[in-house]
């Protein structure tokens, strides 16, 4: 299993961060889809990634970016009115899936105080 080393330094910034969803959890080898995701968003979408927060076989990420153009870059794509909450959210592919780029909320959890 790959060690992907913690920055000591990051400091998290909400106006340069989204929150991702529709990973892929059934997937063989883990390392090879997170690391596969984690170049497609970087490299097709052309992004600075400063952490990419995703824990092993989950449907979510934070992804940390360098600036809030980034995260505008991001939440342009193939926009669409989430019919649950009336957000705007908007739509990439990552690894051959739909993962659904929503605003950055430090925690998404619906059962949260």
């Amino acid at each position: 299993m790959p060690n992907f080393p913690q920055n000591k330094n990051f400091r998290e910034r909400p106006d340069c961060a989204v929150f991702l969803h529709g990973f892929n959890t059934n997937v063989s080898n883990w390392d090879t889809y997170r690391e596969q995701c984690y170049q497609e968003l970087k490299n097709k979408y052309r992004v600075y990634i400063s952490k990419f927060d995703i824990g092993r076989f989950s449907e979510s990420a934070y992804v940390h970016l360098k600036s809030p153009q980034d995260v505008q870059k991001l939440r342009d794509i193939d926009k669409y009115k989430d019919p649950k909450t009336g957000e705007m959210i908007s739509r990439i592919k990552l690894a051959g899936g739909n993962v659904i780029v929503y605003p950055y909320c430090k925690d998404r959890n619906p059962n949260a105080k």
